[in-house]
Formats: structure tokens, sequence, C-alpha cells
């Protein structure tokens, strides 16, 4: 399966979501609905293949969207370009 990238709103969501942040506290961060940010995070669990929350963040760092061991949980590509949040 050919996985796509994700941009960086998603990438500062998937870094928010994996700093444990609740959905509200994903929403008024990044100044957008609650419904916004679960219906993103469902749709990065599809792509991902991911059956629940937990998994995401794991095939999230195995994809390379989250880089663990860089600061803010950034990618290579991602730190290149303006963070979103």
């Amino acid at each position: 399966m050919d996985v796509q990238e994700i941009d960086d709103e998603e990438r500062a969501m998937l870094y928010l979501f994996m700093c444990d942040l609740r959905d509200h506290e994903i929403a008024s961060r990044l100044f957008i609905s609650v419904r916004t940010v679960q219906r993103r995070l469902d749709r990065l669990m599809t792509i991902a293949d991911a059956q629940t929350r937990f998994g995401l963040g794991a095939r999230a760092t195995k994809l390379g969207w989250i880089d663990p061991d860089s600061p803010g949980g950034l990618t290579q590509t991602a730190t290149a370009r303006r963070p979103f949040y």
C-alpha cells in the first residue's frame, strides 16, 4: 500500500495528539473545531491503516510522519518548512 504524505497541519495535530492532548485541547491550540480534529484524526487512521488511536501513533512513527528523536516530533522535511503550530 502506497501511503501518502501528510501536510504540516496534520503533522502538528499528530504531534499534539501524541503529547496526550485531548481533542478539545488540540482544537483550541490549532484554532479549529473539535469535530475537525476528530474527522482529521479518523482520516489519518484510515490512511495509516490503524485500528485505534494508539495504533495511529505507532504507525505515524513507523511511516515517518513523526520523528520521536527530533524536537517537536517533526520529520526532517517538516522542519525545513515553517511549522504550522
